[in-house]
C-alpha cells in the first residue's frame, strides 16, 4: 500500500522515477484539403500522412466510363483533430467520407506507413479524443441523436468495438496519469456528478460529487493522487476542492465564481486557478497559484484571461488575452520569477482553434499547443496584417518560439495543430 500523506501534500510527479525518452519534436497539422500533415524540428521538413481516396486512386489506371461496371468514384476522406500518442509512434484522428458521411476513428502510424480503422461511428458526430496514458485505449465523446452525448472506449487490442462509459451532457473527463481510471463530470447543476470509472470495464468506483459546481474539467494531479473540482453548497456558493484518491477526502482551495478552470504544474507543486465573474463570460478577471507545500494561495495576475497554459518545465506559463477594440487575441508569457509579463503576438484564430482556446482544459493534456521541450507555441489563424484578407482565405499554422524576438513562422496553410508529448519510461 502506498504510504499516505496530509491533503495538500502530494508526492512529486513521476519525474523522479521515470527516464524523458528523447523524441522528435513533431507538430501534427490539418491542411486546407482535410489531411493531415507532420512537421519535425529542428530540421524543418514536412511531409503528408494521410491522403483522399481520390488522391489514392489517382496512382491507378483509371476505368473505362463506357464500361458497365464502372463506378462514380467514393467521396473523400478527410480528418480532423489528430492527437499523438503517449508515445509519440501515431496519432489518433476522427476520418468522415464525404460531407455527410459516416465516421470512423482511425489511428495513423506516425511515419505515414501504416493507418487503421479502430471503429466506426456511423452517423455518430464525433466530438473530442484522448489517449490512455500507455496508448492501448482511445476514449470519444460523441453524440447519438440530437442531444445525447457519449463517452465510449476503444480497446486497441479490440479494433471495432467501442465501450460506452457514460451517457450525459455536458461532458468532459481526463485519464488519470496511471491509466486505470477516469474522472468524469458530467450533468448540469442540477443533475450533474463527479465521478471515478474503471477505464477497462466502464464500472463507476466512486462517486466524488453530487452537487458539482461550474467547471469543466477534473484534473488529476501529475502523481495521480489528487484531483481538482468545483462542490456547489447547499446555499450555492461554490468551492474549489482538491479530492484526495487514497483517503477519500476533500478539502477547500478556494471560492469561486462563474465558469473555473483550474491546471497543476509539471511538477505537481502548484495549482493556478481562474473564475468567471459571471456565466456564459470566457474571461477570468484574475489568476491565483496554490503553493502545494506551504498552502497558501497567492494572485499570480491581475487582468482579464481567456485561456492559460503551463510551459513543460513549469517556469512560465503562456495566457490569452482579448484585445475587443481590435477584435484580436494576444499571446502572453508570464515568468514565475520575476512576476512580469510580456506581449508575445496578436493573432485572429481559425474557427478550430477557437473551439480549443473555448475548452482549454480539456484539451491542454490531449492536443499541446506548446512543444514538449517548451522552445515553441503554435497556434492557427491570420495575423493581424492578414486579417483583412477575405474570409475564403485559408488560416495558417504559425509556431512562435517563447525567446526573443518572438518571430512567428508560418509554417504552412491550415486549420488547426499539436505537438507531441513529452515521453517517458518506467526506470
Amino acid at each position: 500500500m502506498s504510504e499516505s500523506r496530509p491533503m495538500g501534500q502530494p508526492g512529486q510527479s513521476d519525474s523522479s522515477s521515470a527516464a524523458r525518452v528523447t523524441q522528435p519534436i513533431q507538430l501534427a497539422y490539418i491542411g486546407p484539403d482535410g489531411q493531415i500533415f507532420v512537421r519535425r524540428f529542428p530540421s524543418d521538413t514536412s511531409h503528408q500522412l494521410t491522403w483522399s481516396w481520390q488522391d489514392q486512386q489517382a496512382h491507378y489506371p483509371p476505368q473505362d466510363p463506357q464500361a458497365p461496371e464502372a463506378q462514380p468514384p467514393p467521396p473523400s476522406m478527410t480528418y480532423s483533430w489528430p492527437t499523438w500518442s503517449p508515445d509519440s509512434a501515431q496519432l489518433a484522428c476522427f476520418a468522415r467520407q464525404g460531407e455527410d458521411g459516416p465516421a470512423s476513428v482511425y489511428t495513423v502510424a506516425g511515419d505515414g506507413v501504416e493507418s487503421w480503422e479502430r471503429a466506426s461511428l456511423g452517423q455518430a458526430a464525433p466530438i473530442y479524443g484522448s489517449w490512455s496514458p500507455q496508448a492501448d485505449m482511445f476514449t470519444v465523446l460523441v453524440q447519438r441523436g440530437e442531444r445525447q452525448l457519449a463517452l465510449e472506449a476503444i480497446a486497441m487490442t479490440q479494433p471495432g468495438q467501442t465501450r460506452t462509459l457514460l451517457t450525459g451532457a455536458p461532458l468532459f473527463w481526463s485519464w488519470a496519469p496511471h491509466g486505470q481510471l477516469v474522472a468524469a463530470h458530467v450533468g448540469d447543476n442540477e443533475t450533474g456528478r463527479v465521478v471515478l470509472i474503471e477505464a477497462a470495464t466502464g464500472a463507476v468506483v466512486q462517486e466524488i460529487s453530487a452537487r458539482p459546481g461550474t467547471f469543466r474539467v477534473p484534473v488529476w494531479s501529475p502523481d495521480g493522487e489528487l484531483l481538482t473540482y468545483v462542490e456547489r453548497g447547499a446555499d450555492g456558493s461554490q468551492t474549489l476542492r482538491l479530492f484526495d484518491i487514497q483517503s477519500g477526502e476533500s478539502a477547500p482551495v478556494s471560492r469561486a465564481s462563474g465558469m473555473t478552470t483550474a491546471l497543476w504544474s509539471p511538477d505537481g507543486q502548484a495549482l493556478v486557478f481562474g473564475s468567471t465573474q459571471r456565466q456564459g463570460s470566457l474571461l477570468s478577471p484574475s489568476l491565483h497559484l496554490l503553493d502545494l507545500s506551504s498552502g497558501q494561495s497567492t494572485t499570480l495576475l491581475e487582468t482579464p484571461v481567456a485561456g492559460f497554459l503551463w510551459v513543460p518545465q513549469g517556469s512560465s506559463l503562456v495566457y490569452l488575452s482579448v484585445d475587443v477594440q481590435h477584435s484580436q487575441l494576444r499571446w502572453h508569457q508570464y515568468d514565475r520569477t520575476t512576476g512580469e509579463s510580456l506581449e508575445l503576438v496578436r493573432f485572429l484564430p481559425s474557427r478550430e482553434q477557437t473551439l480549443q482556446f473555448s475548452f482549454f482544459d480539456q484539451y491542454v493534456g490531449s492536443h499541446p499547443l506548446l512543444a514538449p521541450d517548451g522552445t515553441l507555441l503554435t497556434f492557427t489563424g491570420h495575423l493581424p496584417d492578414a486579417a483583412t484578407l477575405p474570409s475564403t482565405t485559408a488560416p495558417t499554422v504559425y509556431t512562435l518560439p517563447l525567446t526573443p524576438p518572438f518571430t512567428p513562422q508560418a509554417i504552412a496553410a491550415g486549420s488547426f495543430a499539436c505537438w507531441n508529448m513529452e515521453t517517458r519510461t518506467a526506470g
